[in-house]
């Protein structure tokens, strides 16, 4: 697998565990409803798939990372691939 494109969300309010912090997670396929340009969910996540397949990934993980400068925030890091 080849790695594309990454997104990048803001921060949000909440904890991640420590053990998981910045921990990627296992390859997901593209969910079909992505593929034909439609979805439904949160806009961070249909914007980073969007973006993923417009680079032509074709499986993504999901990384949650705790802010270096205060714990009560974390973002999350989709990153897409292809192959």
């Amino acid at each position: 697998m080849t790695e594309v494109t990454s997104y990048t969300t803001g921060l949000q309010r909440g904890y991640v565990k420590a053990a998981t912090s910045g921990v990627e997670g296992g390859l997901i396929p593209l969910p079909e409803e992505i593929i034909k340009g439609k979805g439904k969910g949160s806009k961070n996540l249909f914007d980073a798939l969007t973006k993923i397949k417009h680079f032509g990934g074709t499986h993504y993980t999901i990384t949650e990372c705790q802010d270096s400068r205060s714990t009560q925030y974390f973002y999350t890091k989709y990153t897409g691939y292809r192959g």
